[in-house]
């Protein structure tokens, strides 16, 4: 899937001095590299920022945990390991089984705590997938740091179904050598079931409210929320419209016009003073 690796580094060092690359650089790759390049990055140096210890409560970790542990036992007789990261590439939670894999890992500090956005550690699946919002996969000299290209890495954003927003990514990665052409697809299955199951982590009212949110949100480009007593989901205009009205507040104006009407005009307060109408 990539270019021999020597050509690889060349073409690299190429643009590092100022210069263009003849070598067949997939576009997703020459994308990152250049932002790698934007965060005065350089190939040679490689440190990673240790961020916090992740909170094993996060509603993220809670709704991918039974999804890694399924499929770590698929992966269980290969030298491959699991890595669940938020959106800013903070590595939440890592499963791996091999104890040599499980070194190199801590060497590239490929751990919990760990930050891997590109914005750190320069091009690797993670921090790209987070970047670009789609599936990535980096082989090899295909990273930007030198320090990662003895591995190979394939991950997919999640992201929240309620408002759309990306929360983290699932990584899967393991040695050059042993990578294969379905780690992406197994990223890619493995984001969607996370993203199923924060949905049904919800109640039942919630997940009502969600698929009629969802279902609002389909027909039109303006402004959508969604509330009941307990949740809220809003698309990218109703953010903007609502910024700093609280969602309890907001549902005692929404109830109270609705108390004896199944539709309604709402004059909300919106920032600067301004008012908003909007119909419920």
């Amino acid at each position: 899937m990539a270019t021999d690796g020597s050509d690889l580094r060349h073409a690299l060092e190429e643009l590092l001095s100022g210069g263009s690359t003849g070598a067949p650089l997939r576009p997703e790759i020459a994308a990152s590299w250049q932002r790698s390049m934007s965060f005065d990055l350089h190939p040679d140096r490689f440190e990673v920022a240790f961020d916090s210890e992740p909170d094993p409560d996060d509603r993220l970790v809670r709704a991918a945990r039974p999804v890694l542990d399924s499929l770590v036992e698929d992966l269980d007789s290969i030298k491959m390991s699991l890595v669940l990261s938020d959106r800013h590439g903070n590595i939440l939670d890592r499963l791996v089984g091999d104890r040599p894999l499980l070194a190199r890992l801590d060497r590239i500090m490929l751990a919990p705590g760990f930050r891997y956005d590109e914005g750190q550690v320069g091009t690797n699946a993670i921090g790209t997938a987070l970047e670009q919002r789609a599936p990535s996969i980096v082989i090899g000299s295909e990273h930007f740091a030198d320090a990662l290209t003895q591995m190979a890495c394939a991950a997919a954003p999640i992201v929240d179904p309620a408002t759309g927003s990306v929360v983290g990514a699932i990584d899967l990665t393991c040695p050059v050598d042993g990578s294969h052409s379905l780690m992406l697809s197994m990223a890619k299955r493995s984001a969607r079931d996370i993203e199923q199951r924060l949905v049904n982590g919800n109640s039942a009212a919630d997940r009502f409210l969600l698929a009629c949110f969802l279902r609002a949100r389909r027909g039109t480009r303006g402004a959508v929320v969604a509330i009941n007593g307990q949740a809220m989901y809003t698309n990218a205009p109703a953010v903007k419209l609502l910024r700093g009205l609280d969602r309890v507040v907001l549902w005692e104006l929404v109830s109270a016009a609705l108390f004896d009407s199944p539709q309604a005009q709402l004059e909300l307060p919106v920032p600067s003073g301004r008012s908003s109408v909007v119909a419920c």
